[in-house]
């Protein structure tokens, strides 16, 4: 299917692009584990202009950076470099990467699953973080924009299934995180999204009940920035766009 669907659509145009692979973090019941499939389609020459996958975290302890299973052949946010390494390993290195499902489940309303709402916001701008920091990655799709109604479904919406915005809605517009620290002065990415362009942000630091800007500037053309600014430990920092007209989460430094 993969095969002849890649030279339809690139007969069709040369501006359509084809993933091959969708495939989940782990072994399923039913199915084989992302490598063993990788290799597969490796095996039988299948053609694609990039390999898709969907790094879900595979418990709440799970973080974008640290897996819950060192020792298991997983394809998670955490494990990102080895899934990059494995895809131009099997497709070669001008393979883009595509992560075509990712989020963090919450706790309301999964108690089993989920985590808390600052949490879940938190995640998302570590996950942007490690997406920009890793070449070849071009593609990163929030999964759900809503919960489902079943709680046996998936409660990684933005949105409550009533409608309502979690934290994360703002999170995932303006994703920020802490690049690295030096003495008093910390690094910080973030992006303004959606837009086009160079976009104007404000770095805001809370000064008792205050809020305070700290620095200004604009987005690369992708969105996306890195910015220095003077805080202590343990102050509380946020992204603001006044294009947006609103700012993200709260982002407490360690």
């Amino acid at each position: 299917m993969l095969n002849p669907g890649y030279a339809a659509l690139h007969g069709a145009s040369s501006h359509n692009l084809v993933a091959g692979g969708v495939t989940s973090p782990r072994k399923t019941p039913s199915g084989m584990s992302p490598l063993t499939f990788m290799q597969g389609m490796r095996a039988a020459h299948a053609r694609l202009d990039a390999y898709a996958q969907n790094p879900y975290p595979l418990s709440p302890s799970e973080t974008p950076t640290h897996t819950s299973c060192p020792r298991c052949s997983y394809f998670t946010m955490a494990t990102l470099p080895e899934i990059r390494a494995d895809v131009t390993r099997y497709f070669g290195a001008s393979k883009q990467l595509w992560l075509t499902e990712y989020g963090y489940q919450t706790n309301p309303p999964d108690s089993l699953l989920g985590v808390s709402y600052a949490r879940q916001a938190q995640y998302l701008g570590d996950a942007a973080l490690r997406v920009w920091r890793q070449r070849g990655v071009t593609v990163l799709i929030q999964f759900l924009v809503r919960d489902e109604p079943a709680v046996g479904g998936w409660q990684s919406g933005l949105y409550t299934v009533g409608g309502a915005a979690k934290p994360a809605a703002h999170a995932f517009s303006l994703p920020l995180a802490q690049l690295s620290r030096r003495g008093a002065r910390v690094s910080l990415f973030g992006m303004v999204r959606p837009g086009a362009g160079l976009r104007p942000y404000a770095l805001q630091v809370k000064t008792g009940r205050a809020w305070r800007t700290v620095a200004t500037g604009r987005t690369a053309s992708n969105g996306a920035f890195s910015r220095s600014i003077a805080a202590p430990r343990g102050a509380q920092v946020r992204l603001w766009s006044g294009a947006l007209g609103y700012a993200g989460t709260t982002l407490k430094l360690p």
